[in-house]
C-alpha cells in the first residue's frame, strides 16, 4: 500500500510541473463553458418563442434540464472521448523511452502498485477537471429552477464514464510504448465504443441489442437524463476494472520479460 502512494504522490507532482496538464485542463474548462453558454442561449431563445405564442395550452414550455443540462452532459462525454488519449498517452512513454521503466520493474514495486498509482492520479487530475465544468451547471440554481436530483445523477453519469475512459487509456498506454501510437491507439478505441450504437440503429435483433450495450454513450443515456441505471453503473464498472487488470497484466508481462532477459 505504501508503494501505491508513492507512485500516486510522484504522478501528482508530476501533473503539478506539467505544462501539458494544464493547457488541457484550461482547454477543457474554456471549451465546457463555450458550450454550456451556447445550450443555455438556446434555451432563452426558445422559451421567448413559446411566450410569443398566441396559444400555449396545447405546447410545454421548454424544460431546462432537458435542454441544458442533459445537452451540456452529453458534450462532455464527447470532450473526454478527445481529452483524455492526451492525459494517458504520457503515462508510460517517458519510463519506456529513458529506461526508467526496466529499473522500475526491477524494483519491489508491484505492478499493481504502478498501475493503481498511475490510474488514481489520473483519475484525480480528471476529477478536477469535471469539477470546473460542474461549476457552469451550478449557476442554474442561482438564475433558474432546474431539478437537483437529474443534475446529480447526470454528473455523475459523466464522472463514470470518465473512469472508464481513464482506466482504457492506462491500458493503451502500458502496451504501447510510443507516446503517439499510445494516444491515437485510446482516441480510436474511445471513438469506436461511442459510435457503436450509431450502427444498430439501422439492425434489428440481438446484434443490434450488443452493439447498444457496448456503447458507453448510449449507457450514459439513462444517467444524463436523472435516471438511475443499475445496468448503466454495472457497465462502465465493469470496462473499469477489465481495463486496469489488462494493464497490470501487461506490466506484468513486461517483468517476467526482463527478469528472462
Amino acid at each position: 500500500m505504501r508503494s501505491l502512494f508513492v507512485v500516486l504522490k510522484r504522478e501528482l507532482l508530476s501533473y503539478r510541473v506539467s505544462l501539458s496538464a494544464y493547457l488541457v485542463l484550461t482547454f477543457f474548462t474554456l471549451l465546457s463553458a463555450f458550450f454550456f453558454f451556447n445550450l443555455l442561449g438556446s434555451f432563452n431563445h426558445a422559451l421567448q418563442e413559446f411566450a410569443a405564442l398566441p396559444f400555449q395550452a396545447n405546447r410545454a414550455a421548454p424544460n431546462l434540464n432537458q435542454w441544458v443540462v442533459e445537452g451540456y452532459f452529453q458534450t462532455l462525454i464527447v470532450l473526454l472521448v478527445f481529452v483524455v488519449p492526451l492525459l494517458t498517452m504520457r503515462l508510460f512513454s517517458a519510463e519506456y523511452a529513458h529506461g526508467v521503466f526496466e529499473l522500475l520493474m526491477t524494483s519491489p514495486l508491484s505492478p499493481a502498485s504502478l498501475i493503481l498509482g498511475k490510474f488514481l492520479s489520473l483519475l484525480i487530475l480528471v476529477t478536477l477537471m469535471l469539477c470546473l465544468s460542474f461549476v457552469f451547471p451550478l449557476l442554474l440554481f442561482f438564475f433558474g429552477n432546474p431539478e437537483l436530483l437529474p443534475v446529480l445523477v447526470g454528473a455523475g453519469g459523466v464522472f463514470l464514464v470518465g473512469i472508464a475512459f481513464c482506466a482504457i487509456g492506462v491500458a493503451f498506454s502500458s502496451l504501447i510504448s510510443h507516446q503517439l501510437t499510445a494516444g491515437f491507439s485510446t482516441l480510436m478505441c474511445l471513438l469506436l465504443l461511442y459510435m457503436l450504437h450509431v450502427p444498430a440503429s439501422d439492425l434489428e435483433g440481438p446484434f443490434a441489442e450488443i452493439l447498444r450495450s457496448l456503447s458507453p454513450m448510449w449507457q450514459a443515456r439513462e444517467l444524463v437524463r436523472g435516471v438511475l441505471s443499475l445496468q448503466s453503473i454495472s457497465y462502465f464498472l465493469s470496462i473499469s476494472v477489465f481495463a486496469v487488470c489488462c494493464a497490470m497484466k501487461a506490466c506484468q508481462q513486461r517483468r517476467v520479460l526482463r527478469s528472462v532477459s
